[in-house]
């Protein structure tokens, strides 16, 4: 048995932070709530409003609201003094500034920020007592104790995918792949627990992204390698950590307290690639290619406007 310092997850928020958005804060809980381009992400350290892929305001327990360089330079008064006017005309100023656009959505396109947010906020904000799923968390990422035990963890899983990136060129010599295909990084888009207590490991695509849609088989089952290490020594300290963050989501309004967690992880990782919009039957016959390589049945999913996932027959 590892160490638990070895692996970990937790993004608890800090109790400070959560004070402050139960208190003087709520006023910016509520404008995220009441605003369906915006999201949330919390870690320990801090709580994160999201307009697609980009954080434009966090709060840490200090007070402190901050975010990157172009949208403290854009509107630099919500930042020195937020209040829920300078928050919206903060909002406005992103809206009229076409370089915010690619996080988001531009005139003709829906970026994959656009689909994050919608889903994210389908199955927290929005989720219903029925749903068989809740979203606990937004890029996913499993923690190690130092750089040396992560190398350690991961060899034998980047082997195995390496080996998954070999076999796809030489079983389908003739197909277009890119020239190299690179192993994906650490982080998943989405991490889910169901009614059942399975984990579920979402990984996001938009429809206009064919090469990284087919070749994400391979990414979203690595996530899950790697998750069911973490479920394999931790499974009691990773449930009580999710439960602690659901409760406290319910308790600050960022989740639908109508939803009820199971009593218990059932062990299982499920997996699916979620993409926003319509992609090609080429796109899709090659995910197929892929996802038979890696031999697992990986779901392809897509979603309506409410961002309600949709499963699609390959």
């Amino acid at each position: 048995m590892k160490q638990a310092k070895d692996m970990y997850y937790n993004r608890v928020i800090d109790p400070a932070i959560e004070a402050l958005v139960l208190g003087e804060y709520a006023w910016l809980i509520q404008a995220v709530v009441d605003n369906p381009e915006l999201d949330f992400q919390t870690i320990s350290s801090k709580i994160s409003i999201y307009r697609g892929t980009s954080s434009i305001a966090s709060l840490n327990k200090k007070g402190k609201i901050s975010a990157d360089k172009a949208y403290m330079s854009l509107y630099p008064d919500f930042y020195n003094n937020p209040t829920p006017l300078t928050f919206s005309k903060l909002l406005n100023e992103v809206h009229n500034d076409s370089y915010f656009d690619k996080y988001y959505q531009s005139v003709d396109k829906k970026k994959e920020g656009f689909y994050q947010n919608l889903i994210s906020r389908r199955y927290t904000l929005n989720c219903k007592p029925s749903d068989n799923f809740i979203v606990i968390d937004k890029e996913f990422v499993i923690g190690y104790k130092d750089q040396g035990t992560k190398d350690l963890l991961l060899e034998k899983y980047i082997k195995k995918y390496d080996c998954f990136i070999r076999q796809i060129k030489e079983k389908y010599p003739t197909e277009r792949w890119p020239r190299k295909i690179k192993q994906s990084g650490e982080e998943c888009d989405f991490l889910a627990i169901t009614k059942e207590g399975d984990i579920l490991l979402l990984e996001l695509k938009q429809s206009g992204d064919t090469q990284k849609i087919y070749l994400s088989p391979l990414q979203v089952e690595k996530y899950a390698d790697m998750t069911k290490a973490l479920l394999d020594d931790y499974s009691d300290i990773f449930f009580n950590v999710l439960k602690e963050m659901v409760e406290q989501k319910k308790r600050i309004g960022i989740m639908n307290p109508a939803w009820n967690m199971p009593h218990k992880l059932s062990g299982k990782i499920k997996t699916a690639v979620v993409v926003g919009g319509n992609s090609s039957p080429d796109t899709k016959r090659k995910y197929k290619l892929v996802r038979d390589i890696v031999g697992k049945s990986t779901p392809y999913y897509t979603c309506n406007n409410d961002g309600t996932l949709i499963e699609v027959a390959l």
